[in-house]
């Protein structure tokens, strides 16, 4: 990057985001890849959502937000809205419950964080406290997101849960967009105050965006403006130091590819894992614990537990996997090459489901409300035979790089 003269100076960006392993790992990978490039980025973020030494590999600056996103989930009403699916009026309630106890803190702490960035980023959840420090710093920011936040024709935005008809997609998408905004105007305008601002009348609009999804999943809708950039998903690299644990190789190797199942961050309760695993009808499975509340004494024979293994090293040696459809886990198993069964819970993770499904990756959803046995049985028969057309969107995206694509947007961006 040229600023002036002809000599390449570094870029300092600070990053915000809050919220689950999903919302965070991103940020650590793109801190990576701005570093092999020269650059430093410093992330503020709740530290309990990665697994322990994520970001250390990748030796990424992690400054503490107060706040505990797995406290939050484990108590009502957050991990009350995530287990019961609600839609984006209940989501909106959550949202503004959350800021309200955190936006005017996150607010002064990022405005110190970033008094020496070039270029703010920040995910959706945390754009207000971003915006704020952008107006107090004189600082460009932009929208970091692992899904569409523009309204657009070609499918209905995430956050609206259910599939609109087409000429419904952008006007209900701008009303949502709205809606949130006056929802949450006067605890903006409080953390404003804090930092020394007036009030804000208006939304911000016009500012840049980058959706960090593979563009074999979402292609760029042609309808979006110029500055939403479709970068590919942004993941960690393969670590080929990894040495899994003995019962973990022992376990793989000593029969056919197993099931995965996993849920991630989301607070799944016993009876849904009872469930899941009885469907299975004695097939192997490996069975990634995350945060869900699993007693170990009750898994049937060929199940093996973990708590953590990184998916692009895993996944390839699964023959199905059902997940929750977040972001992150269904780029994983699109990446591998295997088929999901989708038990989707709350936010994106409906919209995932459906993009897998549309691609012929993935079976049916099976909402996790109403999660049976017989439903994971008659999923996991149908998506074995998926497997094929799991080969040739995994093809598509092994060309992918959305980490490199994202330095080379914040540059400009700071380039001017």
């Amino acid at each position: 990057m040229v600023r002036g003269d002809s000599q390449t100076d570094p870029m300092r960006v600070a990053a915000i985001t809050y919220g689950t392993e999903g919302d965070t790992r991103p940020f650590v990978a793109l801190a990576g890849g701005l570093r092999r490039a020269g650059h430093s980025m410093v992330l503020a973020t709740d530290p309990g959502a990665l697994p322990p030494g994520c970001a250390a590999r990748d030796r990424v600056e992690l400054l503490p937000l107060h706040g505990s996103i797995r406290d939050q989930l484990a108590m009502s009403p957050m991990g009350d809205h995530v287990r019961s699916g609600a839609g984006f009026v209940a989501g909106t309630r959550v949202v503004r419950r959350l800021l309200r106890d955190h936006l005017a803190d996150w607010t002064r702490t990022f405005v110190e964080i970033a008094a020496d960035a070039d270029v703010l980023v920040s995910s959706g959840l945390a754009l207000p406290v971003a915006f704020n420090a952008a107006d107090r710093l004189h600082l460009p920011v932009t929208l970091a997101a692992a899904q569409p936040f523009e309204p657009t024709r070609d499918f209905t935005l995430p956050i609206l849960g259910h599939d609109l008809p087409r000429a419904l997609r952008v006007p209900l998408g701008r009303l949502a967009g709205a809606s949130t905004w006056m929802a949450l105007r006067p605890m903006i305008n409080t953390a404003r105050d804090t930092i020394g601002l007036p009030p804000r009348r208006r939304a911000w609009t016009g500012f840049p965006q980058l959706i960090a999804v593979s563009p074999t999943l979402v292609p760029r809708p042609p309808d979006w403006p110029s500055r939403i950039t479709v970068t590919g998903d942004w993941r960690l690299p393969v670590d080929i130091d990894y040495r899994p644990p003995d019962r973990l190789a022992s376990f793989l190797a000593l029969g056919e590819a197993p099931v995965y199942v996993g849920f991630g961050s989301m607070p799944v309760g016993q009876d849904t894992i009872t469930a899941v695993l009885a469907g299975l009808d004695g097939r192997r499975a490996v069975l990634a614990g995350g945060w869900a509340s699993i007693d170990d004494s009750s898994l049937p024979e060929g199940v093996l537990r973990i708590d953590h293994a990184p998916h692009d090293w895993l996944m390839p040696r699964v023959s199905v996997a059902i997940h929750h459809a977040g972001a992150g886990t269904s780029h994983a198993a699109c990446r591998a090459g295997v088929p999901s069964v989708p038990v989707p819970f709350t936010a994106d993770q409906p919209f995932w489901a459906a993009r897998m499904r549309g691609l012929g990756v993935a079976t049916n959803p099976l909402p996790a409300r109403r999660v049976s046995s017989d439903g994971i049985r008659r999923a996991v028969g149908e998506a074995v035979h998926l497997t094929d057309a799991a080969h040739r969107v995994a093809a598509l995206m092994s060309a992918e790089d959305g980490v490199t694509v994202a330095v080379r947007a914040l540059e400009e961006l700071v380039e001017g």
